[in-house]
């Protein structure tokens, strides 16, 4: 369990998560959605970063975008990747592209 320390000197103990403590207000649908990213996710997209990819984009999507150029280095990353997805689901980083595509990644009023 957690123990919940807030500045409003709550002190007790909780067995899921911070954000159910019913001492702290109740926060915006929308910010508890962008704070539940997965860390992996913020993870993918920093190494995607620091290997020159865009900062928004996975690691996948920016394999099949790379690979459909004819890159064989991304040919290769893409075909990793979708070996490591496989047992979860099936072309993943041509889905991970069609995602970025769509913008499916952002809040529905950013989408266009």
């Amino acid at each position: 369990s957690l123990m919940c320390l807030t500045l409003t000197g709550c002190s007790h103990t909780m067995p899921v998560a911070v954000k159910t403590c019913p001492q702290l207000p109740a926060l915006p649908q929308e910010i508890v959605e962008r704070s539940q990213r997965p860390a992996d996710a913020i993870v993918d997209q920093l190494v995607n970063t620091l290997l020159g990819g865009f900062a928004d984009e996975s690691l996948s999507a920016r394999s099949h975008r790379v690979a459909k150029k004819g890159y064989w280095y991304a040919e290769a990353m893409e075909w990793f990747i979708n070996l490591l997805f496989k047992p979860f689901q099936s072309d993943h980083c041509r889905k991970a592209y069609i995602s970025e595509v769509e913008n499916r990644q952002l809040p529905p009023e950013y989408r266009s």
